[in-house]
């Protein structure tokens, strides 16, 4: 993800805007944050709570803290030469940050998906290691220069303020990679809800030409072959099983695939069943899809039924058992309500939607099964008999 020109690691990346409150110099009661590259996607930044920032008394405020923390994860843009804002940040204050104290800031980016870019970052006060103040994880949204021309004061610049030198001062915004006379066409409207779109603010792109999203990976087995797409286009890499097995009718297994992954925050990884070795041999994953958590790093384990009722299947070492899908997945919260909104559909469940025999209770007494019935509820139902037409 990191620009082949961004800025090398341990270099100081500067105020993009003289009286920008977080970095700039011009501001006297201003943060005067200074950040420094990282590797990869990452920085390091300070700033020192100055009485100024006072929030209760001999605390630094809030607020304060978390413009520290917008600033220093907007710092990340320039790492990714591109034009960003803040669509969420959602700050967490853990301990007390005193006057006079210095902050010590970490930040990351953990994904980019289209236009979103996520980011995680971490204060602390005592030293870099030392104990965690605040912490947040946030959102921003890709934008155009034409954003903030649209949206800002005529000439650009919100105070009305001059730089030294020749000609009117313009801030320059974090990550920009050229002139604003270089962009004439709209921004258009932004929000952080909007779905991701592969329009980088420089450049219209088709979907395939989109950047893969980074996932790293560990051998378990240091043999095995890692994940791979058979074809162009395809959803799920194919995972292996590092041991060979024999499943008998109904019998079941977990199938080591040697491989354990990091996902970034904000995804996760789904393991589906194959098409083929359903069709072929009745070979049905038990809880598919298989979720894998970002924070996991165990092993990738299948867990495979053979649900044919007569012939057994066997796996030998590095055959293909299934396939890994990753997906940007959304964190929500749960807002407790004393009554839902009404919909259309409202209770309805379970067939309630019709289209077959079975679930229009037209089929004998199948039908019930949706309902709790004699053939449903919680009673296992045999797909051997189900198979067989019983």
């Amino acid at each position: 993800m990191r620009h082949p020109d961004a800025p090398a690691p341990g270099e100081l990346l500067g105020a993009h805007y003289g009286q920008c409150f977080g970095c700039g110099g011009d501001q006297p009661h201003g943060l005067h944050l200074e950040a420094r590259a990282g590797e990869g996607v990452s920085l390091t930044a300070e700033f020192t709570v100055q009485p100024a920032h006072q929030g209760a008394p001999g605390l630094a405020h809030g607020g304060v803290l978390a413009s520290a923390l917008d600033e220093a994860l907007g710092s990340l843009n320039w790492l990714l030469r591109t034009i960003a804002v803040t669509g969420r940040l959602e700050t967490d204050f853990v301990g007390p940050v005193p006057v006079g104290t210095t902050l010590h800031l970490q930040a990351e980016v953990t994904a980019v998906a289209g236009r979103k870019i996520y980011s995680t970052a971490t204060g602390r006060v005592g030293g870099p290691d030392g104990p965690v103040a605040v912490r947040a994880d946030a959102l921003f949204v890709e934008v155009k220069v034409d954003h903030f021309v649209d949206h800002g004061p005529p000439g650009g610049d919100p105070g009305g303020h001059e730089r030294p030198g020749p000609g009117p001062a313009r801030p320059c915004l974090r990550g920009e990679p050229v002139s604003l006379e270089s962009h004439v066409s709209p921004a258009g409207p932004v929000s952080p809800t909007d779905p991701p779109s592969t329009e980088s603010p420089m450049t219209h792109t088709s979907p395939a030409s989109r950047q893969p999203v980074d996932v790293l990976i560990r051998r378990v087995d240091p043999e095995v072959p890692l994940p791979s797409y058979a074809q162009p286009g395809d959803a799920g890499a194919d995972l292996r099983t590092t041991e060979a097995c024999q499943l008998e009718p109904g019998e079941r297994a977990v199938l080591p695939t040697g491989v354990s992954v990091a996902l970034p925050e904000g995804y996760a990884a789904f393991v589906h069943p194959r098409s083929g070795l359903a069709a072929r041999c009745g070979v049905a994953l038990v809880n598919a899809p298989g979720t894998v958590d970002a924070g996991y790093r165990g092993e990738i384990k299948v867990i495979v039924v053979n649900l044919d009722p007569r012939e057994a299947v066997r796996f030998e070492r590095f055959d293909r058992i299934a396939q890994l899908v990753v997906q940007q997945v959304e964190k929500v919260r749960f807002q407790e309500v004393a009554k839902l909104p009404d919909s259309t559909r409202a209770e309805g469940g379970f067939g309630s939607t019709g289209g077959h025999a079975a679930v229009d209770g037209t089929s004998g007494t199948s039908g019930q099964a949706a309902l709790g019935g004699r053939t449903g509820g919680n009673r296992y139902a045999s797909v051997v008999s189900d198979r067989e037409g019983q």
